[in-house]
């Protein structure tokens, strides 16, 4: 595959990246995917996404993470299903936002439940805690929980994300 991409991305022009070789197939990357493109691809013929691109080191790396929060929530007695259905339902509202890297909704014992999110920095980090979560959490906490939650801000030392 290597050879063939090299054979047939010579008809591309560099300087004008949009003019394509009529006669040659040429590939065209971006940072997601790799266009197949042919005869008039100018006016948008003949184009196929052959394969996606997967994410390089360096791209990978600026998505780590690198700061957490890990709270700790009790709760009140007969409340642990409602904080079960809390959790899950938080989950929507978390993957609206962009810098949150990673996201659990976790339980640790009978009564006992927590919420364990890492960013890739600090602004990413105070993001969610000024976001829909963190505002959801606070109101209900009178309503679900035994004690306020336990918030403790952690610095990640190591991950594996998919």
């Amino acid at each position: 595959m290597p050879d063939l991409e090299r054979r047939l991305s010579r008809s591309f022009d560099a300087r004008h990246p949009s003019r394509i070789s009529s006669h040659r197939l040429t590939f065209r990357h971006y940072s997601d995917m790799v266009i197949l493109g042919g005869n008039n691809t100018e006016r948008g013929e003949n184009i196929r996404i052959i394969r996606e691109k997967k994410a390089t080191r360096k791209e990978r790396r600026k998505t780590m993470v690198k700061v957490a929060l890990l709270v700790r929530l009790e709760a009140k007695p007969g409340k642990e299903a409602a904080v079960e259905e809390f959790l899950r339902a938080g989950l929507p509202i978390v993957q609206d936002e962009p810098a949150t890297t990673a996201w659990f909704g976790i339980r640790l014992g009978p009564t006992t439940f927590g919420i364990f999110d890492a960013f890739p920095d600090e602004a990413g980090r105070q993001a969610h805690l000024s976001g829909r979560v963190a505002a959801a959490l606070m109101a209900k906490a009178p309503e679900l929980f035994a004690k306020p939650p336990a918030i403790e801000k952690v610095d990640v030392l190591a991950a594996k994300l998919p």
